[in-house]
């Protein structure tokens, strides 16, 4: 079984941690919790399975349970899923206060390290190359979390007032270059759209074609109306946010474009 630490904080609540192949891994049931996202199993979809984990761990009245834990860039992407204002005072925490002090129990050359490297090399290369692997790792959700503080700085400047069809437009297609298939990426925001506001473009297409004499299928972001534009911003972000697709060059050009017409 392995060897859980416990990190308390009064506005989170308790986040069970463990390191597993010298990897900070946190328990995905007390993250969720902490920022108030009730479907963990619909989170657990939208994760990379090569940083998800499941250990064993002792409960609050003593019983054995199995838990499921997850990496430090499937965190920040359980971060991107949470509504909760304090997600970026959640994320300060993390950063700050649990990985510093979980890494203090990182690789040491004690002198019974040392003894198993001179006998055996092979696990002085394996241990530094796990090694080199969390460095990269840890780099990678460092940048990770400038990229969303970038954006979170961007979208709360003006409440989303300057939301448009051309900004959606361009984040959907980013969306969908990251992922390698633009059409997927649409087939992805509608899917979320109805998901999380309702909005159902699928439905409003075959209306208007069936009570139109038209054929030719209209644009998915001409079925939106105007009052929904917010929401469909909102949701075009969530998803590049999902696959860390850095998008906060497109919300600053659009931004520094209405300065100018202002």
């Amino acid at each position: 079984m392995q060897t859980v630490q416990l990190f308390k904080s009064a506005d989170f609540g308790e986040i069970r941690t463990l390191v597993l192949n010298s990897e900070p891994m946190f328990c995905l049931a007390d993250v969720c919790k902490a920022l108030d996202i009730s479907h963990v199993t619909d989170v657990k979809k939208r994760l990379k399975e090569d940083g998800v984990a499941t250990a064993e761990v002792i409960d609050s009245i003593g019983r054995k349970q199995c838990a499921t834990f997850i990496n430090e860039p499937n965190l920040y992407k359980t971060i991107f899923q949470s509504r909760k204002p304090s997600a970026e005072r959640f994320t300060d925490w993390v950063t700050s206060e649990v990985l510093p002090s979980i890494r203090k129990n990182g690789i040491y050359a004690t002198e019974n390290i040392i003894n198993q490297i001179l006998e055996n090399p092979d696990l002085g290369i394996e241990m530094f190359t796990k090694l080199k692997e969390e460095r990269a790792a840890r780099a990678k959700a460092e940048q990770e979390v400038t990229i969303l503080q970038n954006e979170n700085d961007l979208l709360t400047q003006e409440a989303l007032e300057w939301a448009d069809r051309p900004l959606i437009n361009a984040l959907v297609r980013a969306y969908g270059y990251g992922i390698d298939d633009f059409s997927q990426g649409w087939r992805d925001f509608k899917k979320e759209l109805l998901y999380r506001y309702g909005i159902n473009i699928n439905a409003r297409i075959t209306n208007h074609l069936n009570n139109s004499n038209s054929k030719q299928k209209p644009k998915t972001l001409d079925m939106l109306d105007d009052s929904e534009l917010q929401n469909a911003v909102t949701t075009a972000v969530a998803l590049c946010r999902n696959e860390c697709i850095d998008i906060s060059g497109i919300i600053e050009q659009k931004l520094n474009r209405k300065e100018e017409i202002a």
